[in-house]
């Protein structure tokens, strides 16, 4: 038992420096609707290959098709989408908006988009973005003010 904690921490711990959030990777601004600010947010990770045209179009759809249930805590969202679909790299950029757009019936502030070469790594980064929404990370975010005010929020501990 005490092997697998031990895997598992180091996984964890491999994951977090995994995420390479860099500033190029934070842009704040405006957008219409969903798919205006996704396109905004993806244009970054598109730019370096981390993800397809194909991971952004299946998103859209998605959304089209079940709605908007990427809005998550406090006006954020958090896009991502299986990684045989245009995932070939781990990356996560950030949008901070600033006016809320809407997403169905939910306002959207900020939008995390979240990308994973494999399932398991995949599910690991949503594990760890979940754990840092729970400890608050949420409302920093909203009050962010610039890209250092990003980069400060996800590398505290």
């Amino acid at each position: 038992m005490m092997d697998l904690v031990l895997v598992l921490t180091c996984l964890y711990q491999l994951v977090i420096a995994m995420i390479k959030l860099e500033k190029k990777y934070i842009q704040f601004g405006s957008a219409t609707c969903f798919d205006n600010a996704l396109d905004i947010c993806a244009q970054p990770l598109l730019d370096d290959k981390i993800i397809t045209d194909e991971y952004i179009k299946k998103i859209k759809k998605l959304v089209k098709n079940e709605g908007c249930y990427f809005v998550l805590l406090n006006r954020i969202a958090f896009a991502h989408y299986n990684t045989d679909c245009g995932s070939n790299e781990v990356g996560l950029s950030v949008l901070v908006l600033d006016d809320d757009v809407k997403c169905d019936a939910q306002d959207m502030k900020i939008m995390l988009l979240l990308s994973g070469k494999t399932k398991d790594l995949h599910l690991e980064l949503l594990q760890f973005i979940s754990n840092k929404l729970r400890r608050g990370m949420d409302q920093k975010l909203i009050e962010c003010k610039s890209v250092e005010d990003v980069l400060t929020i996800f590398n505290e501990s």
